[in-house]
């Protein structure tokens, strides 16, 4: 009986870590029709202070990189629906 237990968690956990690293990242649910611009991504990110070199969208996300106002080398994810940055890698 406890076997079954433990298999069941660990079906549960197994389908439940997708969900999981999609809602970490900050990935949209927004249809890509309501997606901003790369131009307009851009212009958002400027205004917080950074200059953005590329952007590339990785599965719901937008992947930018460029550098800070300190002009630090950053990677940033950003939510494409609304500019919000997500998450700061250096």
């Amino acid at each position: 009986m406890r076997n079954i237990a433990v298999l069941t968690a660990i079906g549960t956990l197994a389908l439940a870590t997708p969900v999981l690293a999609e809602t970490e990242e900050g990935c949209t649910k927004a249809p890509r029709e309501q997606w901003l611009s790369d131009a307009q991504i851009k212009s958002k990110l400027s205004e917080r202070g950074y200059s953005i070199s590329k952007i590339e969208v990785d599965d719901s996300c937008i992947e930018a990189k460029g550098t800070d106002k300190d002009g630090r080398n950053v990677e940033l994810n950003v939510d494409p629906a609304t500019a919000d940055i997500v998450k700061v890698e250096d």
